[in-house]
């Protein structure tokens, strides 16, 4: 095999990818009007960070470049699931036409299969260990987590905050869907309803400094209401938190400045 050739295959698949992001991006911007509203909607998804990764990867190797074959495995799988799941649960749910059907197809079919062929053909999959596994899986995991603490269905979010308690997930990943569900504008107020009705359990599993953590984007609520059942539940509760007393301090100030600025408006 010509030693150029897995270099001029990541080549093309890197300008799939770069085209298809292209294209996305422009489609966005056209519905958005807005860089930054564009740049966010995007960012949220799987499928654009995937490609965008592997745009930076297939461009590193065409340049030379080297990662670890476990980096490329990691990629490869990441790029293989969003092929999967767009054929098996998302394709045909929307009529798409123009730059957003060219984009899709670019996005979804050929990236996934140009990976997956020139990890056949060109990765050095001879120093491979089966522990690399673990690693791949963080990435898809994580943004798993990311997803389901951001779900706007009812029932479904009261389904994903029961999983913090669920004896199978870590401490570490139930601390971080919370976590994730208290950042999100929409879920804020609802995960904070679980963390007060769940306390004690959850106190019992996450990580000791979890609860000051949790404060933060606590920090984010912005009326009377929210204000006094923050106060109320956690006043006592704080000093007995590591790094509490300090955390509720903090969140209990900005919440009172953004009260404070919202009457006066």
């Amino acid at each position: 095999m010509p030693a150029m050739m897995p270099r001029i295959a990541a080549a093309i698949i890197a300008i799939v990818c770069w085209i298809g992001l292209g294209i996305q991006f422009s489609a966005s911007y056209a519905d958005h009007v807005d860089l930054i509203s564009t740049l966010w909607s995007l960012g949220r998804f799987f499928t654009i960070l995937t490609n965008l990764l592997v745009a930076l990867t297939m461009t590193w190797v065409a340049v030379g470049g080297k990662p670890s074959v476990n980096f490329l495995g990691g990629v490869t799988l990441a790029i293989i699931l969003v092929g999967v799941v767009y054929v098996t649960l998302l394709q045909g749910l929307r009529v798409l036409t123009g730059a957003h059907l060219l984009a899709d197809t670019l996005l979804h079919k050929v990236s996934p299969t140009l990976m997956a062929l020139w990890w056949l053909f060109f990765a050095p999959r001879a120093k491979l260990r089966y522990s690399a596994a673990l690693w791949w899986i963080a990435y898809p995991l994580a943004y798993l987590i990311y997803a389901l603490a951001k779900t706007r269905e009812a029932g479904l979010r009261d389904r994903t905050l029961a999983l913090t308690l669920d004896k199978e997930m870590s401490g570490r990943d139930a601390r971080d869907l919370l976590e994730d569900a208290l950042d999100d504008q929409t879920n804020r107020r609802p995960a904070f309803d679980f963390v007060r009705a769940n306390y004690d359990a959850l106190v019992a599993k996450l990580p000791e400094h979890t609860m000051a953590r949790l404060m933060g984007p606590m920090g984010d609520f912005c009326t009377r209401e929210e204000r006094d059942l923050f106060a109320g539940f956690f006043k006592d509760r704080a000093a007995a938190i590591l790094g509490g007393a300090r955390s509720y301090r903090q969140s209990l100030g900005q919440i009172d400045l953004c009260v404070a600025a919202r009457n006066q408006s």
